[in-house]
């Protein structure tokens, strides 16, 4: 039984980076269209829905083009799940998915919420979400090691011998 629960939990962590990244730009858009625009949230979900595979406003091609941090994290925790126990892995992929979240959101927030809010909107705005990545992949660096240094903490470390 216990084998079972270690195999969800190192499968889970290893594909929620994935689905994450592929949804963070929607519902990123969504939520600055509720609310900084006040865009009633059925309008905002038809709209974003509407984006996915637009011409000139593909939110797919750009979820494909942010993924690069959240593959890494996958790649680098399907490795880790070799050597770490499922609650110490737990600790290691959450502080990286938590840092790239962290470096990412407030950028595409930044890039979308002057379209909604009546702010100046710059025409190399786009950009970001070219640069975001790079970023995000630093910040995944930092994540992960402030991951894995919380799961050296002995209530990580317990129990842990049979995993």
């Amino acid at each position: 039984m216990m084998q079972t629960t270690d195999r969800r939990t190192r499968l889970f962590w290893i594909g929620l980076p994935l689905m994450v990244g592929l949804l963070l730009p929607s519902l990123v858009l969504f939520a600055v269209q509720v609310v900084v625009g006040g865009v009633a949230w059925s309008a905002a979900l038809a709209d974003v829905l509407a984006r996915q595979f637009a011409t000139g406003h593909n939110l797919f091609l750009i979820a494909v083009l942010g993924l690069l941090p959240f593959v890494m994290l996958a790649v680098v925790s399907v490795i880790a799940a070799r050597r770490l126990p499922a609650r110490r892995l737990s600790c290691f992929a959450a502080g990286g998915l938590a840092a790239i979240l962290a470096m990412t959101v407030p950028g595409q927030v930044g890039v979308w919420a002057p379209f909604y809010g009546g702010g100046q909107v710059s025409s190399t705005a786009p950009i970001a979400f070219v640069i975001l990545p790079v970023f995000g992949v630093v910040a995944l660096a930092v994540g992960l090691l402030g991951g894995w240094l919380i799961s050296c903490l002995p209530v990580f470390r317990a129990g842990n011998t049979g995993d």
